[in-house]
């Protein structure tokens, strides 16, 4: 149902309500309407709750799913990597990029800063290659050619660490993020 704020209907996204409206039909035709509907409209999240939504409604009918759950599948990726830009995007320091870099850029990934100068490169080190376990490396690069610090997660610890290379100091390169 729509929520009611000071007389005025509060207005919710979509991947919001689209679970109430499939939950909402019972006939063949209601369902083909949201079809067209889900199939064409850029989903952001709540991914997974729309799939077992129209999985569990078309399954109490009976009904073939349409293709609506891969539909929605296939949009979850995308959606996941824009979340995580955003969020990559709000830092304000090259320290607090460092920080969001852990759980925002997919291992392998990388993330130019907002000047364009240094990029954070997410790797994997192999387990027993540095004296903690299962460590995540995040190297700053600029002109993605030259390493100039390396922070390193311990899953062990919840903590990391900053490796500096070449004299560099994170104050140093600030001003650059």
């Amino acid at each position: 149902p729509i929520m009611k704020k000071e007389g005025k209907e509060e207005k919710r996204p979509f991947h919001e309500t689209i679970i109430e409206a499939i939950n909402a039909c019972f006939e063949p035709a209601e369902f083909l309407c949201l079809i067209d509907l889900i199939k064409n409209t850029k989903i952001p999240e709540n991914h997974d709750a729309i799939i077992e939504a129209w999985k569990t409604r078309m399954d109490i009918f009976g009904y073939n799913h349409y293709g609506v759950p891969d539909s929605v599948a296939a949009q979850k990726p995308a959606a996941i990597a824009a979340n995580h830009r955003e969020i990559m995007d709000s830092a304000d320091s090259l320290e607090k990029a460092i920080e969001l870099a852990f759980d925002n850029i997919p291992l392998g990934g990388k993330h130019s800063g907002p000047k364009g100068s240094l990029f954070l490169i997410r790797n994997s080190v192999p387990k027993g290659h540095q004296d903690v376990a299962e460590v995540s490396v995040l190297s700053l690069r600029e002109n993605d050619d030259k390493i100039l610090f390396t922070a390193y997660w311990d899953k062990d610890f919840q903590t990391h660490g900053l490796g500096c290379v070449g004299g560099n100091k994170l104050e140093d390169w600030n001003y650059k993020w």
